[in-house]
């Protein structure tokens, strides 16, 4: 049996990685460990059936996760045969690789039984402040929590931006971000939607916080005559100069896949907004939205997406000024291109996934 544990709180994108993952894994026995609600939208989205713990988040969450993180560590046992790990963590707090860290320094024998994936913690390399950023820079940096187990990235430009700041980082793994399963069904709901290009609708979705994503990027667009673009989502830091338009749907807390989808069935594209320096050491999840939400990608040319520019369904432009001559040559591809792509990328992710696990070897 795996146990894999995420003790983030409930987040969309977070279901989406963790449910890809788990689907993937040629492993039968799994364990999974993490928030009630975060539980019950992933098992939503399986293909399989797993074993759970649910935790309920309370007042002090912020404090017992991090207990529960530490006895699911005393869990795994010394050195093994196996080349299977026990524990596969697939979200973590910068607090909790701090502990992790610490903790392998105290019981080395039990770093070959655990893995671990990287998400929003790095982004201490771009001088991120904040608590967590601290510990978990003491963690990667200082303590070398790296060069301890084996650890995973979600995209090539994490790597290739990690590697650039130290070659401690060679042997992180890469393991590129599942997108989910894409049925005809889902396809023919897609190509129903008639596109106006007189009046495109576009709409950013998902955490609409400033200090990650190009919110003003709605402006410039909605400059030009034939666009509007509207925000679907939940409201994050620094997005209070956003400007909201009547038909603008925004939220305080966390809303369902079934309200967004809703939200967004008018929508002719989904734009993705990364401002300009972000999301050099975090992977865009959202780019999987187009298959869960049956839309095509747009987006202004940017580092942190530049392994899906070839995605059928992806619309790519340079600048404003050149928006309409790069969706003029956007052309809506058949089911069986895209189908074809989205299969050749998952088959990899697979392979990616099944080595980091198992053996530690590398592609």
């Amino acid at each position: 049996m795996i146990r894999f544990i995420d003790f983030l709180s409930y987040n969309a994108s977070h279901v989406n990685f963790n449910s890809c993952i788990l689907n993937n894994c040629k492993i039968d026995d799994i364990h999974l460990s993490a928030e009630s609600k975060h539980i019950e939208y992933v098992k939503d989205k399986l293909n399989k059936q797993i074993k759970s713990t649910s935790f309920v988040k309370g007042r002090a969450w912020k404090l017992l996760r991090d207990f529960y993180f530490l006895c699911e560590l005393f869990k795994v046992k010394g050195t093994i045969k196996s080349k299977e790990p026990q524990l596969v963590i697939l979200g973590a707090t910068g607090t909790q690789l701090f502990i992790l860290a610490f903790f392998l320094c105290l019981f080395p024998s039990k770093r070959q039984a655990i893995r671990l994936f990287f998400h929003s913690e790095l982004e201490f390399f771009d001088s991120k402040k904040g608590i967590n950023k601290y510990f978990a820079k003491l963690a990667v940096k200082s303590m070398k929590l790296c060069n301890m187990i084996n650890t995973a990235v979600l995209s090539s430009h994490i790597k290739k931006n990690m590697v650039a700041e130290s070659n401690d980082y060679e042997s992180v793994h890469l393991v590129r971000h599942p997108m989910p399963q894409f049925t005809e069904a889902l396809f023919k709901k897609l190509s129903s939607n008639v596109m106006d290009k007189a009046n495109l609708q576009l709409a950013v979705i998902g955490l609409l916080r400033g200090d990650t994503k190009n919110l003003d990027q709605a402006a410039a667009l909605r400059q030009l005559t034939n666009v509007n673009v509207n925000f679907f989502g939940r409201l994050g830091p620094d997005s209070s100069h956003i400007k909201l338009t009547e038909s603008c749907q925004v939220l305080n807390e966390h809303y369902s896949d079934e309200w967004l989808r809703n939200c967004i069935k008018d929508v002719d594209f989904l734009l993705l907004s990364p401002a300009k320096n972000a999301y050099r050491f975090t992977a865009l999840g959202t780019v999987s939205d187009s298959v869960l939400f049956s839309k095509p990608l747009i987006w202004e040319k940017h580092e942190a997406i530049q392994d899906y520019e070839s995605y059928p369904l992806a619309c790519v432009y340079h600048n404003v000024a050149d928006f309409n001559e790069s969706l003029d040559k956007f052309e809506f591809p058949n089911f069986n291109v895209v189908s074809k792509w989205l299969e050749e990328w998952n088959e990899l992710s697979k392979v990616e996934l099944q080595q980091f696990l198992i053996n530690g070897s590398r592609v």
